[in-house]
């Protein structure tokens, strides 16, 4: 979506889907009915769809509304994660609501600035002015009580706190791109983008052939593959930037939210030239190779956000 809908709106959403109502959202929201309704309308007309049937017992989700529904949800929850792990970073600062001290002008300055490290840079990608760049940072900081870059001669490096926020906000972002997808699918047409990792055991074989298959299913696809280290494309996945990683499977904290799925176990099996030394014991046993070193089968999966 070119146009971020606003915060209050995805709440607005999210809220009367769950609640089924105008009342019952505003309720939760602390908003008053008039709010919510227009919050609701000004997105209908930004989509170009109808999201709730309305009634006079309250509103229902439409088949395309509780896709958006489900969408907006999954972007609000990337800031609830937001403000469960920087509390648990005991950092000082004002992290609670963070989906209401947040604008769309501050989700997009905030990505940019930790993307290029310097003002004026991302002044020109988001086509604003630099003192606009610079005074958006520093409502962002004053809102959260708590520096988001430190400003070094090779330029702004993020701090603890901007850097797990940024990564939130780059999720909730590529959640919201996710819904162009949603809304093509819904109309049947296969489009979208697809960011595949793929670690060096991969790449050669077994990611080309997927990929193959795949656009032959959905020809309208657009598929990127990335090759990396672990550690870089596991960044990567957790900042949304790239889709799925396949590769050899690591343990993965719980608290990721990423799903994990096996995909080929291969066996373990020692291999000798002829006329190796060990080629002349018939019985080996396991302590007699120990010390020998020998090229290990791994087991080969993949891992997404689920």
């Amino acid at each position: 979506m070119d146009v971020i809908p606003s915060l209050r709106c995805l709440r607005a959403v999210a809220a009367v889907a769950d609640r089924g109502s105008v009342l019952g959202a505003a309720e939760t929201l602390n908003l008053s009915q008039p709010a919510v309704s227009r919050a609701i309308r000004d997105l209908e007309k930004t989509l170009g769809l109808t999201l709730f049937e309305r009634h006079h017992s309250g509103m229902l989700c439409t088949e395309v509304g509780a896709l958006v529904a489900h969408r907006y949800r999954r972007v609000l929850h990337q800031f609830a994660r937001a403000e469960r792990q920087l509390a648990q970073l005991q950092l000082d600062g004002h992290f609670q609501r963070l989906n209401q001290r947040l604008s769309q002008r501050h989700l997009k300055v905030l990505v940019t600035l930790a993307e290029t490290h310097n003002e004026r840079q991302a002044a020109r990608c988001l086509a604003l002015t630099q003192p606009t760049i610079s005074a958006s940072l520093r409502d962002l900081e004053g809102r959260l009580a708590t520096p988001l870059f430190l400003r070094t001669q090779r330029g702004l490096i993020a701090t603890p706190c901007g850097t797990l926020l940024t990564r939130h906000t780059k999720v909730a972002l590529r959640e919201l791109a996710l819904l162009q997808d949603d809304l093509a699918a819904w109309r049947g047409e296969a489009q979208g983008r697809v960011v595949i990792g793929a670690l060096p055991l991969t790449s050669s074989l077994l990611v080309p052939r997927a990929v193959d298959e795949l656009l032959r299913e959905h020809p309208g696809l657009v598929v990127t593959v990335h090759e990396g280290t672990y550690d870089v494309l596991f960044e990567a996945l957790r900042s949304g930037e790239i889709d799925v990683l396949v590769g050899v499977l690591h343990r993965i904290d719980p608290e990721e939210e990423m799903t994990q799925k096996v995909l080929m176990h291969d066996r373990l099996a020692a291999v000798a030239r002829p006329w190796h030394p060990l080629m002349d014991h018939p019985n080996l046993t396991l302590a007699r190779i120990l010390h020998r070193k020998w090229k290990k089968r791994l087991k080969i999966g993949y891992n997404s956000r689920a």
